[in-house]
């Protein structure tokens, strides 16, 4: 690889060799035992969803992207200004995610007001992504 940025993958954006190692290293790391957990879960109960969170953390301009865990302090309304942001939009991703979650603990589907009704992950292998702005009532696939 050159050492200038091009585009990767039809994105339209610049993308270095370091930050496609992170997110190969990323995927592996996490992403991939995630979706091994939702298909060995799948094989047990058809009531099964799956979510990516996509929400970028602004620490370090942005550095850490959508790191792992970082949808815990939105989920627990404790997101801060240094690691998660804050602000109208940052709470207002925080709103969505409890009202999921809680919805989730509640009645087995994350189905909510704030975030519309959630796909199943079954065959077609839906994931809800979640980020900011929260798309109105709709799905984002």
């Amino acid at each position: 690889m050159s050492g200038t940025p091009r585009p990767v993958l039809g994105r339209n954006e610049d993308t270095t060799a370091p930050e496609i190692s992170t997110a190969i290293n990323s995927d592996l790391m996490f992403r991939m035992p995630a979706l091994q957990l939702v298909q060995a879960q799948l094989r047990n109960n058809p009531q099964v969803y799956n979510y990516l969170f996509t929400y970028k953390s602004p620490v370090m301009g942005g550095i850490f992207g959508a790191c792992h865990a970082l949808e815990i302090g939105f989920v627990f309304g404790t997101h801060d200004d240094f690691f998660c942001g804050t602000g109208a939009a940052a709470d207002e991703l925080s709103r969505c995610i409890q009202d999921a979650w809680t919805s989730f603990a509640r009645t087995g589907k994350p189905n909510c007001g704030s975030m519309g009704d959630w796909p199943t992950y079954g065959d077609k292998r839906w994931t809800m992504l979640i980020r900011y702005p929260v798309p109105a009532r709709g799905r984002t696939l």
